[in-house]
């Protein structure tokens, strides 16, 4: 009977960005010792896509829109294809994991009892991993890794992975992918080849900085309607970290803290990611300590907005930390700006 182990065991790399499949895509290229912070640049999001994207449209960590990544700079070719049942996929799964390749599955998190937050609760897309195979006296069974709530690291029964990836019904269900390295590339990647990557990612880059003045006024509007309404169920409750809100709907007073306490981690994930870029490719000498500086800023507002949620918020540290914010934010782009583009202080 057939067993096939294809990667070990894949450690979470430690960030708080990616969505699914690109928090596995990460893990699984750090396992294969590919230095994929060197893609990084583009982690680097203004404050008016965050807020737009968690605010404005209601989305959430895992369904922000990010940017593809240059992986091919890395020698990295991705490969998807689409079937329409499992039993479609499987001589391709198969075949990619005896060539030793993880492989990367949509499916639904409602069929896949490790997913304690959807099993047989709510249906929800989610990113899986495929590393194994075997074939067992009870029948054939895979080798699933998910980097979840609690991790998952286990074999299921077929008949499990079926259901999740057969009877999910969303746009991008019914795929599998796989990636093919050449080394070679990687190898003669220069560093010249990434301060051009740099630059062409900062010539398009656009930031509105009047929002950190905007989240201030938020702020404090919503820790006032919290004290007006305390004692009421005026509030809907708290957005789920595993679905998009719907922005339909006027945000209440403890949603706008939530979703204004996002758009703040977030951005501090995206400058260390972005901080990870440059110390990899040795460019980190002049900007890190101001990155250093606005995490640091953005987890002092973030902890306002926690105090604001039970009635503490103090307006005027909140107020001086999101100006700070913006202060180090205008000063972070132009010191880019005039390094890579020599365009001068343009930040505004």
């Amino acid at each position: 009977m057939e067993a096939i182990q294809a990667v070990d065991l894949i450690p979470r790399y430690n960030e708080d960005f990616f969505n699914c499949y690109m928090g596995h895509l990460v893990s699984y290229l750090k396992l294969l010792d590919i230095p994929v912070e060197l893609t990084f640049y583009k982690c680097l999001e203004p404050m008016q896509r965050i807020y737009h994207s968690f605010v404005i449209h209601g989305r959430d960590r895992w369904h922000f829109p990010s940017p593809f990544f240059d992986l091919n700079l890395l020698g990295l070719r991705a490969f998807t294809e689409q079937h329409a049942s499992l039993e479609q996929a499987k001589p391709s799964i198969l075949k990619r994991l005896r060539e030793k390749k993880a492989v990367f599955f949509s499916g639904d998190g409602y069929y896949v009892p490790h997913r304690i937050e959807t099993y047989q609760q709510r249906y929800q897309p989610h990113n899986f991993l495929l590393t194994g195979y075997r074939e067992t006296e009870g029948g054939a069974e895979w080798f699933v890794q998910d980097h979840a709530r609690p991790d998952y690291a286990g074999w299921y029964e077929e008949s499990i992975v079926r259901d999740c990836y057969n009877r999910a019904d969303y746009p991008f269900a019914h795929y599998i992918a796989y990636y093919e390295l050449d080394r070679d590339t990687l190898v003669k990647l220069s560093q010249e080849e990434l301060v051009r990557q740099v630059e062409t990612y900062l010539d398009m880059y656009v930031d509105d900085f009047s929002l950190y003045d905007q989240m201030a006024e938020q702020g404090i509007e919503a820790a006032k309607g919290l004290k007006d309404r305390e004692g009421h169920s005026a509030d809907r409750g708290v957005p789920s970290e595993e679905g998009a809100a719907t922005a339909s709907v006027p945000l209440s007073a403890m949603e706008t803290m939530i979703v204004l306490e996002r758009c703040l981690f977030f951005l501090a994930s995206s400058r260390e990611l972005f901080e990870r870029f440059l110390v990899e490719a040795k460019l980190e000498e002049d900007v890190a300590p101001l990155l250093d500086q606005i995490k640091k800023t953005a987890f002092g507002a973030r902890a306002q907005l926690m105090r604001g949620r039970t009635g503490r918020l103090n307006e005027e540290r909140w107020t001086s930390l999101l100006k700070e914010l913006k202060g180090h934010e205008e000063e972070l782009l132009a010191r880019l700006r005039l390094k890579y583009l020599r365009m001068g202080n343009l930040a505004n």
